[in-house]
């Protein structure tokens, strides 16, 4: 089934109440132009079980996670904000999970949003666990908190039925076109992320667990010890020129990419920066070091 809506203005009240929630029998939801608000508990903005497309319109969610997408479904954000304020557990904004009985049997899950705002008012953005997602970002404003996570990708302890602890494990990829990200990846030792980081994206954040993979064509400017799975290079900039970039660990690496430094203006022999090492390297692949030219005589 397919609905579609113009102009409208949703808003809910009581418990458990969603403003968009398509259910466990699927379906299509088109939304241009309309707002939707909720200030109920577990009133979440977006509750899917389908497929949802909100173009030029507003999702608020008062006093829970704005976004909950479940099974093998698709929330899609153009020209959009979508906003919540988590006040319970699971203190993140947007949730990709699966039931148990799901898990294994799935596609994948899909979070797409372009030209968009996204607004955490309390957690992180993005919460991954027991299912495959795809999170794609393009030209989007992020607002969280900047201390958090900004993507989690974890296991959990199965209470609320979402897999078998020790075999729930998140796994997504995350897309950047044209896109600024802020925030560290956190993933556990049962998860894993694959980062697509396109020409013209930043990612400025710390990868804080061996199981994240990055492409790199845009640029990564590390701000903490990181650690990866591999990376492959695609000519673009590891950018480690700030303080506290800290120690980077590549277990493989296969491509071409810089990366940035600083060094001592008086003595540009020294350079600043914690320890880049690489396990293992693909034959023909190249890493090019690149700093500025303060302190350097150029005649």
């Amino acid at each position: 089934a397919m609905m579609k809506l113009s102009g409208s203005t949703v808003s809910t009240a009581g418990y458990g109440s969603p403003a968009i929630k398509v259910s466990k029998n699927g379906g299509i939801l088109l939304a241009e132009n309309s707002n939707f608000t909720t200030t109920g508990q577990e009133s979440h903005g977006v509750y899917t079980n389908g497929d949802v497309t909100v173009t030029n319109g507003t999702v608020n969610a008062k006093a829970t996670k704005a976004a909950v997408i479940k099974g093998n479904n698709t929330l899609t954000l153009e020209s959009a904000t979508l906003e919540g304020n988590e006040t319970n557990s699971v203190p993140y904004n947007v949730v990709l999970y699966a039931d148990e009985s799901a898990i294994g049997t799935m596609g994948t899950q899909q979070f797409n949003a372009k030209d968009s705002t996204l607004i955490s008012h309390k957690g992180g953005m993005f919460y991954v666990t027991s299912t495959h997602g795809r999170i794609t970002l393009e030209n989007t404003a992020i607002q969280q908190d900047n201390t958090l996570p900004v993507l989690t990708v974890t296991g959990n302890d199965g209470s609320f039925g979402w897999g078998n602890p020790g075999s729930n494990g998140g796994h997504v990829e995350l897309v950047l076109k044209n896109q600024k990200l802020d925030g560290n990846i956190l993933v556990d030792s049962i998860s894993d992320v694959n980062v697509n980081l396109t020409e013209g994206s930043t990612w400025t954040g710390a990868s804080t667990n061996g199981n994240t993979r990055v492409a790199l064509e845009g640029t990564w400017k590390q701000t903490g010890n990181s650690t990866v799975d591999a990376l492959t290079g695609k000519g673009g900039t590891l950018d480690k020129s700030a303080d506290g970039a800290g120690e980077t660990e590549i277990a493989k690496y296969s491509g071409i990419m810089s990366i940035l430094y600083s060094h001592n203006e008086s003595n540009p022999t020294e350079i600043n920066g914690a320890v880049t090492t690489v396990g293992q390297a693909a034959d023909g692949s190249s890493i090019s070091l690149v700093t500025d030219s303060k302190g350097l005589s150029m005649n």
